[in-house]
């Protein structure tokens, strides 16, 4: 299995590919990269993330990095709809299982 940083190094040849960046792929899908990772090398993907903005997102440059953080995201749109707080006093409450649970039989 490779390390967090050994995969790091291999996500800027990929997007830089020609064929990544001009959409020729398998099914031809649109040029985008979902990096999973374990939540305890957040630091690192974060580190990583910023330096590899830095690097691409120049002026001048033929592509660009945008960043969409799913945490953020669900937490927004929960925030939005008044359920933060809800979802907070309910994981108090019950715990994070239930939360799971009752988010994952609202959202299927």
């Amino acid at each position: 299995m490779k390390t967090i940083y050994e995969r790091l190094e291999q996500i800027y040849p990929l997007i830089i590919d020609p064929r990544f960046r001009q959409h020729k792929g398998l099914g031809n899908e649109i040029g985008f990269y979902i990096f999973d990772y374990d939540p305890q090398d957040e630091l690192i993907v974060r580190e990583y993330l910023s330096f590899l903005k830095r690097k691409v997102n120049t002026e001048g440059s033929e592509m660009r990095i945008n960043e969409f953080d799913l945490y953020e995201i669900v937490l927004n749109v929960f925030s939005e709809k008044g359920y933060l707080d809800k979802v907070w006093v309910m994981e108090k409450e019950k715990g994070t299982k239930a939360i799971l649970r009752h988010l994952k039989s609202h959202c299927a």
